[in-house]
């Protein structure tokens, strides 16, 4: 018998369907500009693609797994998403670009708030409003969850 599932489990669902459209568009011939810039507004290298990719499993999994699941997901997502939007906005880099490269990124001015903001948007309200989820919506089952079979 299947439980139906509880409000995180949707709401990571949600967020395993958006990384998994942003991951796609990347690849679909006609949504990039000139430049290479998704809509026109985000250049997105093959590291944003595994970042993406690999969110998208991640949320998916969770919110097939649980609701624990999916809670212990929007708390350690939220975290890491969060980060990327600050470090993104000081240095240019993703996380895992600033872990290789310990600087700045080329051409990169930190000075240039406005002009550096428009590609850290999605993050800065993503990572927030998955840790909101985490720490802040309560969960449904208070009672420990069997491991499923």
């Amino acid at each position: 018998m299947t439980r139906p599932l509880t409000t995180h489990q949707k709401i990571a669902a949600v967020y395993a369907a958006g990384f998994f459209v942003i991951t796609l568009l990347d690849f679909l011939p006609g949504v990039k500009d000139d430049r290479g810039y998704l809509f026109g507004l985000f250049h997105l290298d093959p590291i944003d693609d595994v970042v993406h990719g690999l969110s998208f499993l991640w949320a998916a999994l969770a919110a097939w797994r649980s609701e624990r699941a999916s809670i212990r997901y929007f708390r350690l997502f939220g975290a890491y998403y969060t980060a990327d939007a600050i470090l993104g906005l000081l240095t240019g880099w993703a996380v895992p670009e600033l872990l290789v490269n310990w600087s700045i990124a080329p051409n990169y001015n930190p000075a240039d708030v406005l002009g550096n903001l428009p590609p850290n948007v999605p993050h800065f309200i993503l990572g927030p409003a998955a840790l909101a989820f985490g720490f802040l919506l309560k969960p449904l089952r208070s009672s420990p969850e069997p491991a499923r079979t």
